[in-house]
């Protein structure tokens, strides 16, 4: 069983190319600011994958399982505020 655990002061992952060997299982202990599908490509199939995706108080910590190669399922587990990884991608911000 391959387990992958990247720390919310991980930022190096983020600075390259984002390849590994699939993991059965990966826990992000920081969050995402948006859904970055990087993390759940890096699953073999029937993998799962922890991580806390969303905002300020908007955070849903979300349970993603690798069904086929092309497949996941997401399940939304509940409602939860946590500090974002470093370097985590961010969504496009509105500019005049």
């Amino acid at each position: 069983m391959r387990l992958l655990f990247l720390l919310a002061f991980t930022a190096a992952v983020h600075a390259q190319p984002f390849e590994l060997k699939p993991n059965d299982v990966i826990a992000l202990t920081g969050s995402l600011p948006i859904d970055d599908a990087r993390y759940a490509r890096q699953l073999a199939i029937g993998g799962r994958l922890f991580a806390v995706i969303g905002q300020g108080a908007v955070m849903e910590a979300t349970l993603i399982e690798r069904v086929s190669a092309d497949e996941f399922r997401r399940t939304v587990l509940f409602e939860t505020s946590l500090k974002a990884l470093v370097g985590a991608a961010e969504p496009a911000r509105f500019t005049f």
